[in-house]
């Protein structure tokens, strides 16, 4: 049974771009087919309206019949090809009964670049459906045999097939190239924010910070008076030896979402590595950084963590520092890190601020 339009584009609204822009350059070829079927009536040639019915068809056919299942089984193959022998046979045909100056051939080229848009065939298949298209369009444009057109038509109509072609063809390649630099700068942006990301939790990783840290060095009045809050979750590893992996990587995200709710709107929240996180808070002073830390430890301790239907109790050993005229942010580090191993020696559960 076809598939009706609502169940398309709520199959699609969850798919990949590449589907996107594939189910709507169909839909846009099956309408410009449509358009000049209309032409084709309208200037009384009986033989292209015909074949446009047949494209028109093809495309229906490759939309509703066989869309959704190229979607679930990720195999677009044979709507490629139908696709394929549709542009090729449609536009030779028309080429052929108009002639040249109709600019029908023009739609041969599309071919020729469909196949950096489709991915599921070998690279063979690329190359001999480029090689096809590229001879085709060498035979029209030196072959007098679309030098004129087969039937009689006034100047109005190839005037207007002449302009609506050229521009056609010349919006499809622009929204094609539109579609590509977009994509292009999605998957950029994409890949920029998983560098920056921890992919366990979420939160920012070490690179992001020391990238940010260095922009700041350049920058200071981009971050004025910042204070440095290092977390580490006490005795991890034995909770990890007890309760499995799994559960070790489920309390970390539990402690990052918590870490992310508490800290205040402007900070820089990180996992520095392994069971250790950082916050970076901006424009704070001592007073601040002292309460920040210590309500942080106090939040976690009250919290209930569970994990295979038990309650873990966590507590957070934190060293705290703000940053110091003169001096630099890996010092400041270092001093942040002096702070937390002296709550370890102390027994642990402790915010110490230096």
């Amino acid at each position: 049974m076809p598939a009706t339009t609502s169940e398309i584009i709520r199959k699609l609204q969850h798919e990949h771009f590449y589907w996107k822009v594939g189910f709507l350059g169909i839909a846009a070829a099956g309408t410009i087919h449509l358009l000049f079927l209309v032409l084709f009536i309208v200037f009384d040639i009986p033989l292209l309206a015909a074949i446009n019915l047949i494209s028109i068809g093809i495309y229906w056919y490759a939309l509703y019949g066989l869309g959704l299942r190229a979607v679930d089984t990720g195999d677009d193959r044979l709507i490629g090809w139908l696709v394929y022998g549709e542009l090729i046979g449609h536009n030779l045909l028309a080429t052929w009964y108009l002639g040249r100056g109709a600019n029908f051939h023009y739609y041969l080229y599309l071919p020729a670049l469909m196949p950096f848009f489709i991915t599921t065939y070998p690279r063979r298949i690329y190359l001999l459906r480029i090689f096809v298209v590229i001879a085709l369009a060498l035979w029209i444009e030196c072959s007098s045999l679309f030098d004129t057109p087969r039937i009689s038509l006034s100047p109005l109509a190839m005037e207007t097939f002449h302009l609506m072609n050229l521009l056609i063809f010349l919006g499809v390649l622009s929204m094609l190239a539109y579609l590509y630099t977009t994509q292009e700068r999605f998957h950029h942006d994409e890949l920029k924010q998983k560098s920056r990301e921890d992919p366990l939790t979420g939160l920012y990783n070490r690179r992001f910070v020391n990238d940010l840290l260095d922009a700041a060095h350049l920058d200071p009045e981009q971050w004025p008076s910042p204070g440095l809050v290092l977390i580490d979750i006490d005795r991890f590893k034995t909770i990890n030896d007890r309760r499995g992996h799994l559960c070790g990587d489920q309390l970390i995200i539990a402690v990052a979402n918590e870490l992310r709710s508490k800290a205040p709107s402007g900070s820089t929240v990180a996992r520095w590595g392994g069971d250790e996180y950082l916050i970076i808070l901006n424009d704070t002073d001592i007073s601040h950084l002292k309460t920040f830390a210590e309500g942080l430890h106090n939040s976690i301790a009250q919290h209930h963590f569970w994990c295979n239907n038990t309650s873990i109790h966590v507590t957070l050993t934190i060293g705290a520092t703000l940053f110091r005229e003169d001096e630099t942010f890996e010092s400041m580090i270092q001093r942040a890190d002096k702070a937390l191993y002296r709550g370890k020696e102390l027994g642990r559960d402790q915010a110490i601020i230096f």
